[in-house]
């Protein structure tokens, strides 16, 4: 028989853990947006947290970004000059897009910020395209100093991001041509900014965005995903989950009579992830280590993690642990800037490279067939087969200039003349004795 005192303690504790149920962060199938985890950040944090300007909630507010504020008002000034529909409400469903989604801020600060930053993205988009395409002398003094500012290491990063909806919402509701079919005009836009600072001209819209069958865009680091889609290939060859079996070493490779050549199109557009080995010859189609791929790569890769790493979606981990393998030593760099498959832009030297390949995959964790698995096996085969190995040293040993190869066939006919003459001496001495 519980006593008086003991139901008022029941009562409380139960009251205390219905209190504490209710406000505890909810968790959605919308949830895209998440905070990277202390593991990643504790590595590198500056890849992860802004550095001028907070796009979204997560750092809202926060004292050294508060300068730009005023910046992204003179952006939203412009985007209200261009108003020609009556904007939606976009709160319920962008705080679901949120990992904490029952972030502290009220409604009104919610979808102020919403607006005050979605404009400016939007704006920010709009300009830099215009800038890429601008014929006349005259730049308009906001965005010339959007541009010198350097915001797009901020634009990028995991935390700092609008739903893709939003901005469409946005991009819709001010008076532009062919706006009816925002989306594609949108996907424009983010593709040639994208092309312009992050994917250097090497890649062109991916066509899985426009499939009747595409996963949604969730923000413009899930876009960025798309340019990672491995080849429908890849994807056929799947079959169980297995263990994950990287390739050689570029070095290794090289020693073993593999042919590294790029990967190239007529036209300069490829899959970035179009890797393939066939006759002995391993093509990679190149890229370039500018500024921004780290950071890209990082925020990109960290974005995965939440989303389980599907293959059959956004796979730059498995892009990134194979370029990792290939590139695991200064030397390797070395031979692939030498076939022109890597471009070092960043101006260090090979080796810090290869430790930047070395380090970006720590704390990430993969999960699923690898879709690169047939491509390492069949490398480390060929690596692995003694012929190939002496065929290799030969040719590098023996045959690397066209004097030595001259040489070598002098030799050849040499030998073979000794031996003619030998035997031919050998045959008449013998024939000599019979007689005799």
């Amino acid at each position: 028989m519980h006593k008086p005192n003991d139901s008022v303690e029941v009562s409380y504790i139960a009251a205390l853990i219905q209190n504490k149920l209710q406000n505890l962060p909810c968790v959605t199938e919308e949830c895209c947006i998440y905070r990277v985890s202390k593991r990643l950040v504790n590595i590198y944090p500056s890849v992860y947290e802004p550095q001028l300007i907070s796009i979204g909630p997560f750092h809202h507010g926060r004292e050294h970004l508060k300068l730009m504020e005023q910046f992204k008002l003179q952006f939203l000034l412009r985007y209200l000059s261009r108003l020609s529909r009556r904007p939606l409400s976009f709160e319920t469903k962008a705080r679901k897009c949120y990992e904490d989604c029952a972030i502290s801020m009220n409604s009104h600060d919610f979808v102020h910020m919403l607006l005050v930053d979605g404009c400016f993205v939007v704006e920010f988009l709009i300009a830099s395209e215009q800038l890429q395409t601008q014929t006349t002398s005259r730049v308009d003094p906001l965005v010339s100093k959007a541009m010198n500012i350097n915001l797009y290491h901020d634009l990028i990063l995991l935390e700092n991001q609008l739903p893709f909806f939003v901005l469409q919402g946005l991009l819709y509701f001010i008076d532009e041509p062919n706006n009816d079919d925002s989306f594609t005009v949108l996907v424009n836009i983010v593709h040639n900014f994208f092309q312009a600072n992050f994917m250097k001209h090497y890649c062109k819209i991916p066509q899985n965005i426009f499939s009747p069958t595409r996963k949604n865009i969730r923000h413009l680091v899930d876009f960025l995903g798309f340019y990672y889609s491995p080849t429908t290939t890849d994807i056929i060859n799947q079959g169980n989950d297995r263990l994950l079996f990287l390739p050689p070493s570029t070095t290794e490779l090289y020693e073993a009579g593999v042919i590294l050549e790029k990967a190239i199109t007529t036209n300069d557009h490829y899959n970035i992830m179009g890797i393939s080995f066939e006759g002995g010859v391993l093509k990679i189609p190149p890229f370039e280590i500018h500024d921004l791929f780290e950071i890209t790569m990082r925020n990109l890769l960290a974005f995965e993690n939440f989303q389980g790493g599907s293959a059959s979606e956004s796979s730059a981990i498995h892009y990134i642990l194979f370029l990792g393998a290939l590139i695991s030593k200064e030397k390797d760099s070395s031979l692939l800037m030498k076939k022109g498959i890597l471009s070092n832009l960043i101006g260090g030297s090979d080796e810090e490279v290869s430790n930047m390949f070395n380090n970006i995959g720590k704390g990430v964790r993969f999960r699923g067939h690898f879709c690169y698995d047939s491509t390492s096996r069949n490398l480390r085969k060929h690596c692995d087969a003694k012929s190939n190995q002496w065929m290799a040293i030969l040719k590098r040993d023996y045959f690397n200039t066209p004097w030595t190869i001259t040489s070598f066939i002098f030799a050849v006919i040499f030998a073979l003349i000794t031996l003619l003459q030998t035997t031919f001496t050998i045959y008449h001495t013998t024939d000599k004795d019979r007689h005799v």
